[in-house]
């Protein structure tokens, strides 16, 4: 029970701690802090939540222009799709979160990116070669060989 109430208590402080930052205006530091709670949530394999709170990181990123956070934000978005086996909508996230790497001149995130839209692509892939869905599963592999050249990932 204390952990439980030490979990609720911290929760509260990181919400008021990431509220207090955004009327402040410090992006940075609000966006950090829902992204904490966004990944206590993914730890605990809550999803949905998490998923919420990787929205409001995305949402203060739009709201301030920053684009490290918005790559980031639809990262996150992506793997938690990902895990609720929502590929598709995994993979539109994970492609936005790389076009805005990219934009944003973020080089390793682009890299990191582009390793979790490979392997969503080879899922796709791999369903669709399973289903005797063998063009689009081509188009799949195609995609992820694309992506790895791009990011210069050798062994994928």
């Amino acid at each position: 029970m204390s952990h439980n109430e030490r979990t609720l208590v911290d929760l509260r402080d990181d919400l008021e701690e990431a509220e207090a930052n955004w009327r402040k205006k410090d992006v940075r530091r609000c966006f950090r802090t829902y992204l904490k709670v966004a990944s206590m949530f993914e730890n605990n394999e809550d999803y949905e939540t998490a998923s919420y709170f990787h929205q409001r990181c995305l949402e203060v990123s739009v709201e301030f222009k920053y684009i490290e956070g918005q790559a980031l934000a639809f990262k996150g978005l992506g793997i938690c799709e990902e895990k609720v086996l929502n590929y598709f909508e995994a993979l539109m996230n994970l492609e936005t979160a790389l076009e805005k790497a990219v934009e944003g001149m973020l080089e390793n995130h682009a890299r990191d990116i582009s390793r979790d839209l490979v392997r969503i692509y080879q899922t796709i892939a791999i369903q669709y070669q399973e289903n005797n869905q063998f063009d689009l599963s081509l188009q799949f592999f195609e995609k992820c060989l694309d992506v790895a050249k791009r990011s210069n990932d050798k062994d994928n």
